[in-house]
């Protein structure tokens, strides 16, 4: 049974990351919640593993960049169509290559899914399928896949939010809790995330929730 998790000591691929602090401490205050415009809350929303068997699906979305980093989003889906933000990829100045190596790492660590792409530029995505991944254009509106996101923070009468996040996946924490829709920036990871929700499709497996 496969464990995802930061834990340094269990194996899952360790992906390029940006070095940023996502749990702000300003002059020893602990900053747990957002102040963007989703109601990210990280001792509600960050998890530290998930067992394999509670994921039922997975997707895959890409924001493409140069001088801002380009971002990979691996998401899985649990039984009760929960999202869990599994893994990241969030690097500048990276060439298509690297991007094709990266998808290929991670699918070989969280398995095959739907690669969703930033629709801006069709000849990476051409690139993409001519090396075998099952890659498209993202085909949403931006204002919906904010909204479709943005409700996943919300907790349900369960007493759990339909969205989570390994806590190793630093950089989209950032972005998460000081992303403002208003603000065209700062906004790779977030926009690979709600091209890959937008576009998920359909279906509802049996419930099943299983926390490591």
């Amino acid at each position: 049974m496969r464990i995802y998790s930061d834990d340094p000591n269990l194996p899952y691929k360790t992906t390029k990351l940006k070095a940023v602090y996502t749990r702000s401490e300003i002059d020893g205050l602990f900053v747990p919640v957002g102040t963007g415009s989703f109601d990210f809350d990280s001792t509600i929303h960050e998890i530290d593993q998930v067992t394999e068997d509670s994921i039922r699906s997975i997707i895959y979305g890409v924001d493409f960049g140069w001088t801002n980093p380009s971002a990979i989003i691996a998401i899985g889906f649990d039984g009760d169509n929960r999202a869990i933000i599994l893994d990241e990829f969030y690097q500048n100045r990276c060439q298509t290559e690297t991007l094709i190596e990266e998808l290929r790492l991670m699918q070989e660590e969280h398995g095959e899914g739907r690669i969703i792409c930033d629709r801006s530029e069709p000849q990476t995505i051409d690139m993409f399928r001519r090396a075998g991944l099952n890659a498209g254009a993202d085909a949403s509106k931006r204002e919906e896949g904010i909204h479709e996101l943005g409700g996943r923070f919300m907790v349900q009468a369960d007493g759990k939010p339909r969205l989570f996040v390994l806590s190793k996946c630093v950089n989209w924490i950032s972005e998460v809790m000081t992303y403002n829709a208003d603000v065209k920036e700062n906004d790779h990871a977030v926009d690979a995330t709600r091209y890959a929700m937008m576009n998920r499709g359909q279906g509802t497996p049996e419930p099943s929730w299983v926390m490591g």
